[in-house]
């Protein structure tokens, strides 16, 4: 039955040749063999393959594929042959529509690693910047604080130095004023002890009346400038230290007190 049906085709016999089952396979070959003017499917590309293309010969894939006349020898030569150019044709165009689409697919592959290079660099930038800006922060907040830390040390010397000064203010000013208390007393006793030895001395030798006369000539005379005594006083705390000069003692008191002379005669 095969060789009776070929692509949906029946075979034309002449009427004096054909048995007695033709009308039988004729009437089956209807029955199973496709209608006139459909013929096979063409087959599905494959999935990764994209249809979506804009072609300026689109490829209908439900489209059936064309039948060619069965002759005796089989199929006709020239329309196989036109079929096969029209497929050599659209290959040809899918061939160059996928090297289209590959170089634009690398140009975009090209472009995104470039973006990506760009996005790299710039990262890396402002990542150094980050970096640099928190170093830059580091140092200046450490040279801060040693500048403060210099301050308060100045500021903690400074203070005990002043200190220390007045500590030692202070105990000079005591020192001196023991020292002044020290000296007020020996001026006072050097001054009791000239003060009680003149007196001494001035009981101790009364005048005769036999020198009354020589002591009234030398009282006649004019007295030499004695030295003046020292006598000593406290100084307060609001004036300075300093002797008290006394004014010279008059004639009279001078001449009271005995003559080298006398103390001879004696």
């Amino acid at each position: 039955m095969a060789d009776f049906n070929r692509r949906g085709a029946v075979l034309e016999e002449p009427a004096e040749r054909r048995s007695r089952f033709g009308d039988l396979g004729d009437r089956l070959t209807r029955t199973f063999s496709p209608k006139p003017d459909q013929g096979r499917a063409r087959p599905k590309p494959r999935a990764h393959v994209d249809r979506t293309l804009d072609s300026p010969r689109p490829v209908d894939w439900d489209e059936p594929m064309p039948r060619f006349p069965i002759t005796r020898q089989g199929y006709d030569c020239a329309a196989v042959d036109e079929h096969v150019a029209e497929l050599e044709q659209e290959l040809m165009d899918l061939d160059r529509e996928l090297a289209d689409i590959r170089a634009r697919t690398a140009s975009k592959g090209d472009v995104a690693a470039e973006m990506e290079r760009i996005g790299e660099q710039t990262s890396a930038i402002l990542i150094a910047a980050h970096e640099q800006a928190k170093e830059t922060t580091r140092r200046a907040k450490e040279e801060a604080d040693r500048c403060i830390a210099d301050a308060a040390s100045n500021a903690v010397a400074t203070t005990a130095d002043a200190q220390r000064q007045l500590r030692d203010l202070e105990t000079e000013k005591l020192s001196l004023g023991r020292e002044r208390d020290r000296l007020v007393e020996d001026i006072r006793s050097i001054a009791a002890s000239l003060n009680s030895l003149a007196d001494g001395a001035a009981d101790r030798y009364q005048p005769s009346p036999d020198h009354v006369g020589p002591m009234t000539a030398a009282a006649s005379q004019p007295a030499p400038a004695s030295k003046p005594a020292v006598v000593a006083q406290a100084p307060t705390n609001s004036q300075p230290r300093s002797p008290i000069v006394s004014e010279p003692q008059e004639a009279s008191s001078s001449a009271d007190q005995p003559t080298v002379e006398d103390i001879h005669e004696d």
